[in-house]
């Protein structure tokens, strides 16, 4: 069984270029900002269950996790249940992110067969020190006109707390992931390839709602840890709308902010 690997943690560090900004262009930011961290947190999570479940006709244990983190798979029926088991300190892996916690996984059936659903909850989980909550249900749409499987991804209930606890900020969304490089090669997950559309809302640590549009399909490689190209579009309720620009398709931590005719890098990291 394979699973996507999107971006791992996005902990928003925004380096401004250009002009200084006033406070309302800085509250503006904090909807980009914290969409990053609520997606990338729980995309996070999902790509560790990436590397403990891989192809069919079996599990393997433990693939590609830190010695820190343990993992038991029940495969005598389905539904299969995953469990990878972080600790209470924090467990660091191998590109630096600390987490602890615990990871529950129910899977349904072979996840290349349509009606599979894949449900990932979180309990006292945290990534680099921030609380994260919710559930994510992945379900196989089969194969659009292309021959290439699809999914829906619903995420709901999901919440980041700072690690001071002085704030915290909501995601939920609605996506369709179309699984376009790796299909026929299920014993290598390293060259799978996917591409992202669909929805999202949440709202920021000062309260703010905002809706989010995929406008071009997001790109995402198993080999690299974020995202690789597309553009998200953002709007807040309260600020500027915003646009979140991936690149061109290179594997590095760059992506650019645009809000209010003005770019801000962000460090994926």
């Amino acid at each position: 069984m394979k699973f996507h690997h999107l971006l791992p943690i996005l902990l928003a560090l925004v380096l401004l270029s250009g002009c200084e900004k006033d406070e309302k262009e800085e509250l503006s930011l904090y909807p980009a900002r914290d969409m990053a961290l609520a997606n990338s947190a729980f995309e996070d999570a999902f790509s560790m269950v990436d590397r403990v479940g891989k192809s069919e006709p079996g599990l393997r244990n433990n693939y590609g996790l830190p010695d820190c983190a343990n993992a038991s798979i029940d495969t005598l029926n389905f539904p299969f249940t995953i469990t990878i088991d972080f600790g209470e300190d924090n467990c660091t892996g191998n590109n630096g992110v600390d987490r602890r916690g615990i990871i529950y996984v129910e899977v349904t059936g072979p996840y290349q067969d349509e009606g599979t659903t894949i449900t990932t909850t979180l309990q006292d989980y945290y990534v680099m020190d921030h609380q994260v909550t919710g559930t994510r249900v992945v379900t196989n749409l089969g194969e659009n006109e292309m021959g290439n499987l699809q999914y829906s991804v619903v995420e709901t209930d999901v919440t980041v707390t700072a690690p001071n606890e002085s704030w915290t900020s909501t995601w939920a969304s609605d996506r369709t992931r179309e699984w376009t490089d790796g299909q026929n090669t299920l014993w290598n997950p390293f060259d799978d390839g996917y591409e992202i559309t669909g929805s999202a809302s949440g709202v920021s640590r000062e309260g703010v709602p905002y809706s989010v549009e995929i406008t071009q399909p997001l790109e995402a490689k198993v080999i690299c840890p974020w995202v690789t190209s597309g553009v998200i579009e953002l709007f807040p309720e309260d600020g500027f709308p915003m646009s979140v620009n991936y690149g061109g398709g290179t594997c590095d931590q760059q992506a650019v902010v645009t809000v209010n005719g003005n770019d801000y890098n962000i460090i994926l990291n």
